[in-house]
């Protein structure tokens, strides 16, 4: 039984990865200008490792010899990469209002980068016609961090299916 609940959770922690992955890319190509920030590479980079690490520990489901310590420790190392991602940013989302979308547009994750214009403010990507997208940018964002949290819960659980069953 618990084979299938170990082989179960890691389907869903790569479908998780697969949707980080995913949502970072989509947020580093709608960085209109300069480089993106390095959280949204960094958020890749977890989507993309723990894609490897739901591979591994899928093998690991099917040849019970690979089940043990070293498992457990790419779980725990995996779980504090995603934590680490996952408390990356805090912002109202929901909020339309031009006081809440004065403080996305100042903020780097979700304006889409600024030129530095000489005596005047930053002139920055979602700005004009493009400012909804700052709210758009903003829940996409949350929803990433939200699912590296969730790989992380997932994570523990296989750890705690893990260690029960060695034990």
């Amino acid at each position: 039984m618990s084979k299938f609940i170990f082989f179960g959770l890691r389907a869903f922690q790569g479908i998780f990865a697969i949707v980080v992955l995913g949502l970072s890319v989509t947020l580093i190509k709608g960085q209109g200008i300069g480089s993106y920030p390095a959280s949204f590479g960094y958020a890749a980079f977890v989507g993309g490792i723990t894609i490897l690490g739901a591979i591994l520990g899928g093998a690991a489901a099917v040849f019970d010899q690979f089940q043990g310590i070293m498992t457990m420790a790419m779980d725990g190392l995996l779980i504090l990469i995603n934590l680490a991602g996952g408390i990356i940013k805090n912002a109202d989302c929901q909020d339309t209002t031009l006081e809440n979308r004065a403080k996305l547009y100042e903020n780097p994750f979700f304006n889409g980068g600024c030129l530095n214009a000489k005596n005047a403010r930053d002139i920055c990507w979602n700005l004009g016609d493009r400012i909804h997208y700052l709210n758009s940018r903003c829940r996409e964002s949350t929803a990433d961090c939200a699912f590296m949290l969730l790989i992380a819960i997932l994570l523990l659980a296989t750890v705690a299916v893990t260690f029960t069953k060695k034990r």
